[in-house]
């Protein structure tokens, strides 16, 4: 029975999966079918299938086309590949004069016409260049057939359809399958044993250089036997494949006398041709016989074949290219025709007719021009996907920095909203920080004018702020001279002031220093030097006569030894006001304006500690 076919259904692009073709190697016996494909790991086999044609009753031509349509609908392939009976081509060495490659071709056509005795346009053949060998100096492959044969087998078994790529011979196939496998001697004995007939390709350092076929196969063992045992061919076929039957040779006289022909024909066909061609014994020694084909796995027919050649016998399976698998014996030739459709073999043999080539090109075409549809559709998805996602990216990062944004927005309006709440408190408690730091100023002053006159000969007669001492008249008895003042206004008996000094933040201390009999300025110097020192104070002077106000009584005054300081205190921060900012007016779009340095500098220097003098 056939496996299930359900697992090879196409599950992927057709220009994702790689090519495939499906091998067609139709027997007397049997018809193999075998899938492969051909993808950036190498060669692979995805399916193979043996039909016995007696036991599904496929007896006609007719069945056997109803049978494969039918079963190549469930296979999913690109390209249909043709195995053509063996006895209906010829594979001949053609050796031509030294001609250039113009030549070649009409060389060759003149030769096929009359090897076969056919007009040119009955024969389909195909011809590649070889290493020159054994005398040929400019040798040729030649493989040829008859066009109406090659035809008839293609309509008998396809039904001419267009998705047919390549019709070659068995010989051909397995030289492709012998040229791809690795670790395989350079000249063996290629032996493919059929149901009706058997193949015989001599290689010659890896290249084929002669084929012969007999008309001696695996039926004609099997009939042998059925008479030997008197039994039906069925069973006989059974006890074929089932039982070594070489060890029971006494009692099969026919099927020992047919092996033993079959391997005389094998052994004839390789001495005739190293005969002819004069091959030494040093070269005989390094061939082998690599056996395929249905009947090569018949037990025991390996050590027969080898005991009477003379040469090592191998039962020859094909390895899969990429190393994941091996093709049986049976499928050694649609496995090597597969190969010959994807360009493996340096010995290629076409033999698919012009008008079946021409069909297939144009569906080939139309199979390209699709997968470049598919491709270019692809590629615009491809990159419209990739956009819609950059897209998407910006309009998700977009959103992003506008939530960030609201959020600051909020957070800086809240801080607004903090430091006008700070503002409006600070603003309340000015005052009261004010007249404190001015109290505190004016106990540190008189501290330091204690301090100052610990040490002097003196004493004060007066402490006043300046705002205080300069905002009122003279008192009565002062101690400048009336002179001091012009400009009499009669009537009012107000006399106007000149060189008006305006009242700043700080003090006016009068000092008398009775120092007799010597001259007061050293000492009124020093002690100016040492107030100045204090950081409480920004300057100490003494004030001009014309400036100074009668406010002292003259009974504590020592004449000429009386004197006037104006102490500038530093300045109070707490006295001004803090300027507030007018509201900020954001931006409908989220644009934060930034805010005005003038208030957050204020209300920094309101809540600063200030050190101690």
């Amino acid at each position: 029975m056939a496996p299930s076919l359900q697992s090879i259904v196409p599950t992927r692009l057709p220009i994702l999966r790689g090519r495939r073709v499906v091998v067609i190697d139709s027997g007397s016996h049997s018809l193999k079918l075998l899938l492969l494909r051909l993808g950036l790991g190498g060669v692979r086999i995805l399916w193979k299938e043996c039909i016995d044609l007696r036991q599904e009753g496929l007896l006609s031509p007719g069945d056997i086309s109803l049978h494969l349509r039918k079963r190549l609908q469930e296979l999913d392939y690109d390209q249909i590949a043709l195995v053509l009976p063996q006895h209906l081509s010829i594979s001949q060495i053609i050796d031509l004069p030294s001609e250039n490659e113009s030549a070649v071709s009409d060389l060759i056509q003149d030769e096929i016409v009359r090897l076969s005795g056919l007009s040119e346009s009955a024969i389909v053949y195909h011809y590649s260049r070889i290493r020159p060998f054994c005398g040929y100096r400019n040798p040729f492959w030649v493989t040829l057939s008859k066009e109406s044969e090659v035809v008839r087998q293609v309509e008998d078994v396809t039904s001419a359809s267009p998705d047919v790529c390549d019709v070659t011979s068995p010989a051909s196939a397995m030289l492709a399958a012998f040229q791809a496998q690795a670790g395989l001697p350079a000249c063996a004995l290629l032996v493919n044993l059929g149901a009706e007939n058997t193949v015989v390709v001599i290689v010659l350092e890896g290249q084929g250089v002669f084929v012969t076929t007999f008309p001696v196969g695996g039926n004609t063992f099997t009939q042998l036997i059925a008479v030997d045992l008197d039994v039906p061919v069925e069973e006989a076929e059974d006890a074929k494949c089932s039982r070594n039957l070489f060890e029971e040779l006494d009692r099969l006289a026919r099927f020992r006398s047919g092996v033993e022909d079959w391997c005389s024909q094998t052994a004839r066909a390789f001495q005739e041709w190293t005969k002819e061609h004069r091959v030494d014994g040093e070269s005989l020694r390094g061939f082998e016989v690599l056996l395929c084909g249905g009947g090569a796995e018949q037990n025991g027919l390996a050590a027969q074949l080898q005991a009477r050649v003379g040469l090592k016998v191998t039962c020859w399976e094909g390895e899969e290219s990429d190393g994941s698998g091996v093709a049986p014996c049976r499928f050694t030739v649609a496995y090597g025709a597969a190969l010959h459709v994807f360009g493996k073999s340096s010995q290629s043999a076409s033999l698919l007719p012009a008008n079946l080539r021409e069909a297939h090109n144009r569906v080939r075409s139309a199979n390209k021009l699709r997968a470049f549809g598919i491709t270019m559709m692809l590629l615009a998805a491809a990159i419209l996907s990739a956009g819609i996602w950059h897209k998407l990216r910006l309009v998700n990062r977009k959103n992003a920095i506008l939530a960030n944004t609201h959020a600051a927005l909020a957070q800086a309006r809240n801080a607004d909203r903090v430091l006008a709440d700070l503002a409006a408190d600070y603003e309340r408690l000015r005052p009261l920080v004010e007249r404190q730091k001015t109290t505190w100023d004016t106990l540190r002053t008189l501290s330091l004018l204690q301090s100052a006159r610990s040490n002097q000969n003196f004493w004060f007669l007066l402490f006043a702020d300046q705002q205080s001492y300069f905002s009122s008249p003279n008192g009565a008895s002062g101690t400048n001279p009336p002179a001091l003042f012009t400009n009499q206004i009669a009537g009012n008996g107000f006399r106007a002031r000149t060189n008006e000094f305006p009242g700043k933040r700080g003090f006016i201390a009068e000092l008398c220093i009775p120092n007799p009999g010597s001259n007061s300025i050293p000492s009124l110097s020093h002690i100016v030097t040492n107030l100045r020192k204090a950081p409480l104070f920004r300057n100490v002077d003494t004030l001009p006569d014309g400036l100074r106000r009668d406010w002292v009584d003259r009974k504590l005054i020592v004449p000429d030894r009386d004197f006037a300081l104006t102490i500038d205190l530093v300045e109070n921060e707490f006295q001004k006001p803090v300027a507030t900012r007018p509201p900020s007016v954001l931006p409908s779009f989220g644009a934060i304006r930034p805010a005005g340095r003038t208030f957050r500098e204020q209300a920094e220097i309101a809540i600063r500690p200030q050190p101690e003098h």
